[in-house]
């Protein structure tokens, strides 16, 4: 089963946002860099109704760009955010652009609204005239209700342009964000966690490691990378892991879903990277993915430089000798 899955707020939506925006809880913004949590999912400004431009009276535009993320924090709970920044040059004046801007952030479990919030950002955002910035709205730590939850975050912005007379625009719905489905979004959570935990266990002597040696095989004598995300999976629980065994190939094969390099997957928390290094169709190293967030690969790989090292990548682009990406395959 996927992890993530892409909605774009409909007419139903649209209705159910504008009921609950009445009882929402009044709240502030932050003006700050997005967080880079390795367990945080977000749809961004490249998705429907996630780069609005607003256009001002005196012939001047402002162009925002928004992400919706839903973050685990582990143990079942879940903070929810949407964030709007705006960059140098994006707003031709005026110094004071907003009578009103607000952020409504919504937390659903299949598609039920749990709690909503609001967020009067206008003076932060009119504070931001002619530079870059960032403002956001958060709900703080939320507890799932059970191990079948289907958490997503929707919401809309809404502004009311100063001098212009016609008060609050309709409110600008929001692509979504992708969704922690069930306990998968947790078990996601643990994996690349229990992978950044064994950072610089070393091998001793002629490949011995602990790993191996673990999964029933001998501690020396062969190369571990695939023992060690074996090994990592097995700590979790609740991975099929028939058809894996010590080569990193059996990873392509063993039963996730196959990504291969070039196909535009977009690799989670807890999936398996595998190199081809001589290019001959058979992946020769596997690692496990620790975070993607904006593009940015971080993998913890067995058997790297004798150790389990951490490896940091600019984009999947950038990955180089990349065979492609396997999916956890959830038993």
């Amino acid at each position: 089963m996927r992890l993530i899955t892409r909605r774009v707020l409909g007419a139903a939506g649209a209705v159910a946002v504008a009921l609950l925006a009445s009882a929402a809880v009044s709240g502030t913004a932050q003006a700050q860099e997005p967080p880079t949590d390795p367990y945080q999912i977000c749809n961004d400004y490249t998705h429907a109704g996630n780069s609005p431009g607003v256009g001002f009276p005196n012939g001047g535009d402002m162009d925002l760009d928004v992400k919706t993320c839903i973050t685990s924090m582990g143990n079942g709970t879940f903070k929810s955010q949407i964030w709007v920044d705006w960059q140098d040059g994006d707003l031709d004046k005026p110094t004071h652009p907003f009578d009103g801007f607000k952020i409504v952030v919504r937390l659903e479990n299949h598609d039920d609204p749990l709690t909503t919030k609001t967020c009067d950002v206008t003076a932060a955002i009119n504070a931001g005239t002619g530079k870059s910035g960032y403002v956001f709205c958060d709900i703080g730590a939320y507890d799932a209700p059970d191990w079948s939850y289907y958490l997503s975050v929707d919401g809309y912005i809404q502004w009311d342009i100063d001098n212009d007379g016609l008060g609050y625009k309709a409110a600008n719905q929001l692509t979504g964000s992708p969704v922690f489905n069930d306990d998968h979004g947790q078990r996601r959570h643990d994996i690349a966690a229990k992978a950044k935990s064994q950072q610089n266990v070393a091998e001793t002597g002629d490949n011995c490691n602990p790993y191996s040696e673990a999964l029933g095989y001998s501690r020396c004598g062969r190369p571990w990378c695939a023992d060690f995300a074996n090994w990592v999976y097995k700590q979790v629980g609740g991975v099929d892991r028939g058809g894996i065994n010590g080569l990193a190939d059996s990873f392509r094969t063993y039963g996730g879903p196959w990504h291969p390099k070039g196909d535009g997957f977009a690799p989670l928390p807890g999936d398996a990277i595998l190199y081809d290094w001589d290019h001959n169709g058979e992946a020769d190293h596997i690692g496990i993915v620790y975070s993607n967030i904006n593009g940015q690969i971080v993998t913890y790989e067995g058997n790297s430089g004798d150790k389990v090292s951490q490896h940091t990548y600019s984009s999947v682009g950038a990955i180089g000798d990349l065979m492609g990406f396997t999916g956890v395959d959830w038993s």
